[in-house]
Formats: C-alpha cells, structure tokens, sequence
C-alpha cells in the first residue's frame, strides 16, 4: 500500500496496491502492520479484496513459511 501524506495533519491519501494477472485483480484494502507503520492504529488485522472477470475463476489460500507467514482463517 502506498501512503501519501497530505497537507492536513495526520490525513494520508492511501492507495493500494494492485496485483495483476490472467485472473484479474488482488488488491489489499488494509493491513494493521502497514497502517500502524505510519501512526494510524486500528482493531482490524486485514481486508483484502480480489476481482474476477470471469465467471468460476478459482482463488485459493497458498502455504507459507515464516517470516512471511499468514494466518488463514
């Protein structure tokens, strides 16, 4: 994710960043690690959002190993 800061104190103009391929779009919406990164602080862990321009396009959940492992719940 890409914060911008902007002219009024402690606003950010935050703009994802896009993943692109054969199946569309993957895009993560908000992470705390990022968000808290750069001072802002929140309850919610992650919000991902993915877009499929074909119908029945199959997404699935992949294993990793640490440090860049993910709980999947």
């Amino acid at each position: 994710m890409i914060f911008n800061e902007l002219s009024i104190s402690g606003s950010f103009l935050i703009e994802p960043e896009l993943v692109c391929d054969d199946r569309g779009i993957f895009r993560r919406h908000y992470c705390k690690e990022e968000f808290a990164s750069n001072g802002i602080t929140t309850g919610v862990l992650q919000g991902n959002v993915s877009e499929n321009p074909y119908l029945h396009t199959l997404r699935g959940f992949h294993y990793q190993l640490p440090p860049h492992a993910e709980g999947k719940t």
